[in-house]
């Protein structure tokens, strides 16, 4: 169900009432193409980090994402260690942090104000204590309708101010990327895209009536740089040892909502 297209890079074909399930932990076996990247800009580690912003990039965008075949010294945000940190840091801790960054600044700060409830914690959340990984709340960012003074007024919080992390200001982060080349489901087929694929790039997808897509993963961000269509009738691809579109059959289909 993965073939060669002919632009060089795997195209996936899940065949009428078929199931197939993709996983990136399959590459080496199945010949999926995975590439490691580290974003360039505050919007590219946002969509890294799963907060894609208004203004979040392309996945092919290569002013915003750069392909690199050396991780040593680069975090992963979407990897804990032994004791459930990013890096010695909470989860919250950083949460907390790219809830505060600018997505249209081209470099990050090297601190930021937070705000914390008076609940008589006074850990900072940086390390040392294991938190939460949804223990996101005491550091979020400042609700842009409460001013720091009205805030303190109340007595319910206290400001401080949160040192980023260096691999943080300095894009030291990497994320894994697949890249597929053309994507057919056939009708009433299925294809499941497992937990450990959350960034993908596709040439062209192409839904037959019937056919669905799951995504296992929280956070799936896929970028189709070529057609998404659904719904389709006719016969629209080939198949033998290499996938190919014909186009011209699927120029006969009207275009119909994936």
């Amino acid at each position: 169900m993965i073939y060669p297209n002919p632009n060089g890079v795997p195209s996936i074909v899940v065949e009428e009432g078929q199931q197939f399930t993709l996983r990136a932990r399959d590459a080496h076996k199945s010949g999926l193409s995975v590439t490691r990247v580290r974003p360039l800009t505050t919007a590219a580690l946002l969509t890294l980090a799963g907060r894609a912003p208004a203004n979040a990039p392309r996945l092919s965008d290569p002013k915003a994402f750069e392909h690199i075949d050396n991780t040593e010294g680069l975090v992963s945000l979407s990897t804990l260690d032994a004791e459930g940190k990013i890096d010695g840091y909470s989860v919250g801790f950083i949460s907390g942090l790219l809830q505060s960054f600018n997505p249209h600044e081209a470099a990050l700060p090297r601190s930021v104000k937070r705000y914390i409830p008076l609940t008589g914690e006074k850990d900072c959340g940086c390390g040392g204590r294991k938190s939460k990984a949804n223990d996101v709340s005491r550091y979020a960012a400042l609700p842009a309708h409460i001013s720091e003074e009205q805030m303190l007024a109340a007595k319910t919080h206290r400001i401080v101010s949160a040192t980023v992390p260096e691999f943080l200001v300095n894009f030291h982060i990497y994320e894994l990327f697949v890249r597929l080349g053309d994507v057919i489901v056939q009708k009433n087929a299925t294809l499941i895209i497992d937990s450990d694929i959350s960034f993908a790039i596709a040439d062209n997808v192409l839904g037959y009536q019937g056919s669905r897509i799951i995504q296992r993963a929280d956070i799936l961000t896929l970028d189709i740089t070529g057609t998404l269509r659904g719904n389709i009738r006719k016969i629209a691809h080939t198949v033998s040892d290499v996938a190919k579109i014909d186009w011209k059959a699927l120029a006969l289909e009207a275009v119909d909502k994936p």
